[in-house]
């Protein structure tokens, strides 16, 4: 509920309105000269000149500033208004006796009111004189910050049985400071309150703080729109609600013609329950002043008037790079470019660090990535690795425009591996290899080598890598081999007694591959065959595309042997794949019992038919 109230908790009989009074308008106009970044009541720390003279006038509607709430014992509270409908004019006056000294007066004429035992005729509150006295004048354009004093008095002549005046003398002072843009006004006061002491009924106080604060926009240099606060100290209470502190939220609108004439509309609503804050106030005036000679000229209200201004009908980007010309611009912008033996690379990772020490990473593209609003001067620098053995750095001061910051990749192969081979009870083995998966090229070496003695050591590229192991008369191993950059990593391989050997034409299995009876599923005890066969087809990648080749023996139909045979292949290639080997190097064929490589009268003969080949097609397409 914004209206504010005055709660008397009646648990005896209300004192008479007449043996306490204040003013409960509660409101007071500023200086109302026409400048159209001034707020209604919240002061500004303008700038003005010596006789600047203004006097104007703003009608009011103001609803129940001053509420009485009455909460008996086990009841209900109920509400009524001891000052409501108020039609007031406020008047205001002011001219400047010299150039940092403004004499205002302020006088609200109430035209008719509602009081607790009905209409109100004609009335008036409290005049108010108030003196701005400037310490720190804004500049020459009433641009930038403003400092000032403004002492008041309240004369006590208001209609004190209608609540519109305190019963004596009531002054103060705020210390008013405001920071004026082109086309935008902030500003505050904050002060002291001197008033007759009043008691009615759980209403008590006297002195205390005044502050308010104000925001101003001007859309042209001849509407300013402006939202204000106005706050002051509560009256003592035992926190019975309505006994708050007032508060009113302003907002307004003004127009001033060249005639020196202006025009006057807002509205405010209370933001707490404290006596004298209306529940809502609807405001419109206007009046004439002579202010001083108008700022010069600024039609693009940029903050540079256009004798100074190089492009007078466009504003002047703020971004600190000639923000004095007055013309739009535009920061440079930086494109990070990687380059690898001078051809431009993708892929790598970039980090790029702003002249604020901030640091962006991402991807290496081609063209790169433009960062934007880059201050024309300044210097970025970059880093790159790609994909992660090559790196490089580069600085680049920014231009105007597109500025590219070329980061040249060098090789880092500056990690070690140390390899040692060993069979199964711990014997090193002499001339074991070690091949590097191709895909790690040009991070790892591209020749196998051989370890003489069964250990060795080579450089390579940091990052997560693969190795091929193996010895004559043993299994091929595939070892993962993960280093930092600038690490040391050994690596301890035990080699088994090979399951394969390779001819010009196949990889030959010297155990068999079992699957469960009847069925294309795989038994265990073939992994450790297939593992070796899959390593083996991912360490010689010059052997191209592989036949799976499935046989039978001839027990059964015809169609079921080829569907049996060609489903327990696919299973095999599928483990394959599993294992790292690429699908597109496989061709699964079932051929039945169509091959058979010894007598089906047998049960010998029969176990040689039910086979699993590797035949070796080279870089054919595997049609035979």
């Amino acid at each position: 509920m914004l209206t504010s109230l005055l709660p008397l908790l009646l648990t005896a009989p209300a004192q008479a309105q007449d043996a306490a009074t204040f003013d409960a308008h509660g409101f007071t106009l500023a200086a109302l000269d026409g400048d159209v970044r001034d707020p209604l009541e919240v002061q500004r720390a303008g700038r003005f000149e010596q006789w600047d003279w203004f006097a104007s006038g703003a009608l009011e509607f103001a609803k129940r500033p001053l509420v009485l709430v009455t909460i008996p014992e086990g009841g209900e509270a109920s509400e009524e208004a001891w000052l409501d409908n108020l039609f007031v004019l406020n008047t205001s006056f002011g001219v400047a006796v010299h150039d940092r000294v403004r004499i205002d007066a302020a006088l609200p004429l109430v035209f008719t009111s509602t009081g607790n035992d009905g209409a109100q005729g004609l009335g008036l509150g409290d005049p108010r004189l108030t003196a701005m006295v400037g310490l720190v004048r804004p500049d020459e354009g009433d641009l930038g910050f403003g400092l000032g004093v403004a002492p008041y008095l309240n004369l006590p002549i208001g209609a004190k049985g209608q609540f519109l005046g305190d019963s004596g003398l009531a002054g103060g002072g705020t210390l008013v400071g405001s920071y004026a843009m082109a086309n935008a006004t902030v500003g505050a006061d904050i002060g002291v309150a001197f008033r007759p002491a009043l008691t009615l009924d759980n209403l008590n106080g006297s002195d205390g703080l005044v502050y308010g604060l104000f925001v101003n926009y001007l859309p042209t240099e001849t509407v300013g729109l402006t939202a204000e606060a106005r706050m002051e100290s509560p009256f003592t209470a035992a926190g019975e609600p309505g006994t708050q502190f007032p508060a009113e939220l302003t907002l307004s609108a003004r127009k001033r013609y060249d005639s020196g004439a202006h025009a006057l509309l807002g509205v405010s609503a209370g933001v707490s329950r404290g006596a004298s804050a209306a529940a809502y106030r609807i405001f419109l005036g206007g009046g004439f002043g002579k202010l001083g000679e108008p700022a010069p000229t600024d039609r693009d209200l940029d903050g540079i008037i256009d004798k100074l201004d190089a492009c007078p009908d466009q504003p002047e980007t703020v971004n600190g790079w000639k923000d004095e010309d007055g013309c739009p611009d535009q920061l440079g912008s930086i494109q990070v470019v990687v380059k690898l033996d001078g051809k431009e690379v993708t892929g790598g990772t970039t980090r790029l660090k702003a002249p604020d020490g901030t640091e962006t990473s991402g991807t290496a593209q081609s063209p790169g990535e433009i960062v934007p609003n880059a201050l024309p001067g300044s210097t970025w620098s970059a880093t790159a690795t790609y994909p992660s053995c090559y790196g490089g750095s580069g600085t680049v001061q920014a231009g105007e425009g597109t500025t590219p910051l070329v980061v040249e990749l060098v090789p880092m192969l500056d990690s070690t591996v140390k390899f040692e081979v060993v069979d199964t009870l711990g014997n090193k083995i002499p001339g074991a290899t070690v091949a590097w998966d191709k895909s790690a090229e040009p991070c790892a070496p591209t020749e196998p080598f051989t370890l003489t003695d069964g250990t060795g050591q080579q450089k390579v590229g940091a990052g997560t890598h693969k190795t091929f192991v193996t010895a004559a008369g043993y299994a091929t191993v595939v070892t993962p081999v993960k280093v930092d950059a600038g690490g040391e990593q050994l690596v301890r391989v035990v080699l088994e007694p090979t399951r394969v050997k390779m001819t010009e034409k196949q990889i030959i299995i010297l155990e068999k591959v079992y699957f469960e009876y009847d069925k294309d599923v795989i038994k265990t005890e073939s992994y450790k065959l297939l593992d070796e066969v899959a390593a083996t087809i991912m360490a010689h990648s010059e052997l191209g595309k592989i036949e799976v080749a499935g046989h039978t023996d001839s027990d059964g139909p015809d169609v079921y042997n080829q569907d049996l045979s060609q489903r327990r292949v696919e299973a095999v290639m599928k483990y394959l794949a599993e294992k790292g080997v690429d699908p597109a190097r496989l061709v699964a064929r079932g051929y039945g019992e169509s091959r058979p490589i010894a007598s089906n009268k047998t049960a010998a003969g029969k176990a040689e038919n039910r086979r699993v080949e590797f035949n070796i097609l080279g870089s054919g397409d595997g049609s035979k």
